[in-house]
């Protein structure tokens, strides 16, 4: 039986093309590999992100700007990561380090991975709030408004301005201003070594005595009343014998439906005599 081997000629050729081979598919191997890398990174940034939110809304309270140290071991511990944590993009275990968390006056929140001796936690952020009375939806005559600053010292102004008018100096602390008597923006700020700004608006005042556009009296003694109100428009009226302004609150009050900027027709039977409406 005749036996015949690779020469050294063929088995070098047989290296070369295999060399060749790798050459060509190597870089589309380490690309994806890459890929694959980058990924799984953004997959752990993700789960991180989403722990650290379920943990605030649990034990902070997003409503509460400031800057927390949150030990990863406390996200191993209330269920949202397992252990042991490994950063995918350094391989290293960070269950022991700290995550410095910060949340903005926007309720914006964003961290960082430290070491334990590294963070360092604030109570709050500073910021302008308002305190708004009567503070509800409903429509009233004027609203007083305090502007609540954070307290600062010195090397910071204060100031305010109402719709589009021109900044007006405020101080730390509360600081009430004039009562609104109709529907306002306000605006508040501080400035200094930061600049801490807030706005609100002021909803829901109404002091236009709605006008009434003609009354006529049909023949079966009908009172007919054509009124409009430019600004919360016409809720009710009320139709005396008496030449006299009656509280809001008094019995006698009739509910209509007439929109603000829009006039409506209200029909009152009556019979003969003398009204005031």
């Amino acid at each position: 039986m005749n036996k015949k081997g690779f020469t050294l000629t063929e088995i070098l050729g047989v290296i070369v093309i295999i060399s060749l081979l790798l050459l060509l598919i190597m870089p589309t191997i380490i690309n994806k590999i890459a890929q694959n890398g980058n990924e799984a990174n953004k997959v752990s940034e993700g789960l991180i992100s989403d722990a650290i939110k379920i943990y605030i809304e649990e034990t902070i309270g997003t409503n509460k700007p400031g800057s927390y140290c949150i030990p990863v071991q406390d996200l191993v511990d209330n269920g949202t990561l397992v252990s042991p944590v490994i950063d995918v993009e350094t391989g290293e275990d960070i269950t022991n380090k700290t995550i410095y968390v910060t949340i903005d006056n926007d309720k914006n929140i964003n961290y960082e991975i430290v070491d334990n001796d590294k963070c360092s936690a604030t109570s709050t952020v500073h910021q302008i709030d308002f305190v708004i009375n009567p503070n509800n939806n409903k429509w009233v005559h004027e609203r007083s408004v305090i502007i609540k600053y954070p307290k600062l010292g010195s090397g910071y102004t204060y100031q305010y301005k109402i719709d589009n008018g021109s900044w007006q100096t405020a101080h730390e602390g509360n600081f009430e201003l004039p009562v609104f008597k109709k529907i306002s923006t306000l605006e508040a700020r501080v400035t200094g070594a930061s600049i801490i700004t807030n706005n609100i608006d002021i909803i829901n005042i109404d002091n236009e005595i709605p006008k009434i556009n003609s009354i006529t009296i049909d023949p079966n003694s009908k009172i007919h009343i054509k009124a409009i109100d430019n600004v919360s428009g016409i809720a009710a009226y009320y139709i005396s014998e008496e030449n006299k302004t009656p509280d809001e609150n008094a019995e006698g009050w009739n509910q209509v439906d007439i929109k603000a900027k829009e006039e409506g027709s209200i029909i009152i039977p009556k019979g003969q005599g003398t009204y005031y409406i």
